[in-house]
């Protein structure tokens, strides 16, 4: 007996009599009929889905349905609808949002945080070479320190009086200056040292100071006081242009606020006329006034040199 490729139903053979066809036909159609048996049954709205792996095995289901019936587009949002394919796109600009308050427009760079509880602020972005930094509990962007030093000003000068002002700040408690330099006068080669305002104007009253040293020139030591100055005054400078006198001159507590008065500590090695000198100087500027910069001057002739100027990291 012949059978079907797929499901092995039962067929006449070419060679069957025709009196057997009426018995071939009502086995064929048994088979058929026993085969889709699972096609029976379902109510309305259920699908046919399979019930195993097995061929012609099926159930009918009730399919699962979703209760969306369109689709809104919110705050920075486009597009929706209710039919059909949705597509739903960014607006520019999008708003972001936090405990209520909102930031919507935007430039390169620019950074979220919150300022406050549930309060949304930005931050621009800051400038080459800056860092971001926390300062009052919240981010802020901070020129980057290179190390326990940080150069703040420099130049080279010729002249009488050499002014270098509002070189001190807030960011820095204690600062460094250097200066090399030589003076263009064999008689009158003593230098002095005053501090600035914010205006640039000097404070020339309330000083302190004593220098020590030692100069190789007939073996002198030499040593200077002075109480309630018009400047601090140091020795004898190098004669002549060619900056062979040095300064590494400490600046203390530049503001009254910091518990103390400004001071100075420092050393000096010059080299007047064919002697050598190594000196010790110590100084304080005894008043109230928070002091920006400072004047290194003769007065009469001409210093000429270099200085740099650094602040201290505080931590």
């Amino acid at each position: 007996m012949a059978t079907t490729t797929n499901f092995g139903w039962e067929t006449p053979d070419d060679t069957d009599l025709v009196k057997d066809g009426a018995l071939a036909m009502r086995t064929l159609g048994n088979s058929i009929d026993t085969s889709f048996v699972d096609l029976k049954g379902g109510t309305t709205g259920q699908v046919l889905s399979k019930a195993s792996n097995t061929d012609l095995d099926y159930t009918w289901v009730s399919p699962t349905t979703g209760d969306i019936t369109g689709v809104t587009a919110g705050t920075g949002l486009s597009g929706g609808g209710t039919s059909g394919d949705v597509t739903v796109s960014l607006s520019s600009p999008v708003a972001a949002t936090l405990g209520g308050t909102a930031q919507t427009t935007y430039a390169t760079g620019d950074l979220l945080y919150a300022s406050a509880s549930n309060t949304l602020a930005k931050r621009t972005i800051g400038t080459t070479g800056q860092v971001l930094t926390v300062s009052g509990g919240v981010p802020t962007w901070a020129t980057a320190s290179s190390g326990a030093l940080t150069l703040i000003a420099q130049g080279t000068f010729d002249n009488p009086n050499v002014s270098v002002s509002n070189c001190f700040s807030t960011t820095y408690e204690n600062y460094l200056i250097l200066i090399n330099c030589g003076i263009n006068n064999a008689t009158a080669r003593q230098t002095f040292f005053r501090f600035l305002d914010s205006s640039g104007a000097e404070y020339s009253s309330d000083y302190f100071a004593s220098v020590f040293g030692y100069r190789t020139s007939g073996s002198t030591l030499q040593q200077t006081q002075s109480n309630a100055a018009a400047q601090i005054s140091f020795p004898t400078m190098a004669q002549g242009t060619a900056q062979n006198s040095y300064f590494e001159i400490n600046v203390q507590r530049r503001a009254s606020t910091n518990g103390a008065y400004a001071s100075l500590t420092g050393t000096l090695f010059t080299t007047p006329d064919s002697a050598q000198g190594s000196y010790t100087i110590g100084g304080s500027y005894e008043n109230s006034n928070t002091v920006y910069g400072f004047k290194f001057y003769n007065g009469t002739f001409n210093v000429a040199g270099a200085y740099r100027v650094y602040g201290y990291q505080k931590s």
